[in-house]
């Protein structure tokens, strides 16, 4: 027997009620969710900006590298400026790169680490260049010491791939709970929408 016009009408605010709120959570559940998609995608940026960071700064301590050994080998003036340029970059690229990871200890503990080391190497290179000033390109050669380069070398290279592989997977495990949340927003608002929506379509057909 189908029902009366009274008992609809008895349920219809009710129903409307329900609808409402189902359409305010939604609402407010897709608004949270954006909050934590934007805080994601922001760790997402954060995470390629220190991977580029680390990457100026192994080129920063490649560029002295190579203009102070062009300069011990050859003598030319233009190596030996643009040495003298290069140097002071070192230091600002490190700082630039512990400032972006001090949230993170383990990866702060390591910019710092690079940091000492590139500073002890560029200690190094500016010994060899006084010493070439001093005394000519001959002295600084013979003064050069293959085994304690490679050494800092080796330990730059060491950090650095460190920070990196640790900050690749950083940004993969970020990656992944972005796409959580985008498919966790996605279900709120088509679930939210479908059930309200249906509420709607059988009061209105009633």
């Amino acid at each position: 027997m189908p029902a009366s016009p009274s008992r609809i009408s008895r349920y219809r605010l009710p129903a409307f009620a329900v609808a409402l709120v189902l359409l305010v959570g939604v609402a407010i559940a897709s608004l949270t969710a954006v909050a934590g998609l934007r805080s994601s995608n922001a760790w997402i940026e954060h995470s390629y900006e220190v991977i580029n960071r680390i990457e100026v700064v192994e080129r920063s301590i490649r560029a002295v590298e190579a203009n102070a050994r062009a300069y011990r080998l050859t003598g030319h003036p233009d190596f030996r400026s643009e040495y003298l340029a290069a140097a002071p970059d070192v230091d600002r690229t490190i700082e630039a790169l512990t400032m972006l990871i001090r949230d993170n200890p383990d990866q702060d503990t390591r910019a710092r680490h690079l940091r000492d080391i590139a500073r002890q190497h560029l200690a190094e290179l500016r010994r060899l260049h006084d010493l070439q000033e001093a005394r000519g390109a001959e002295a600084a050669r013979l003064a050069t010491d293959p085994g304690t380069v490679l050494q800092q070398w080796g330990e730059i290279e060491g950090i650095g791939s460190q920070m990196r592989r640790d900050e690749l997977g950083l940004l993969a495990e970020r990656k992944a709970n972005n796409h959580r949340q985008a498919v966790q927003l996605s279900v709120i608002v088509i679930l939210g929408m479908l059930g309200s929506g249906a509420i709607m379509v059988i009061l209105m057909t009633s």
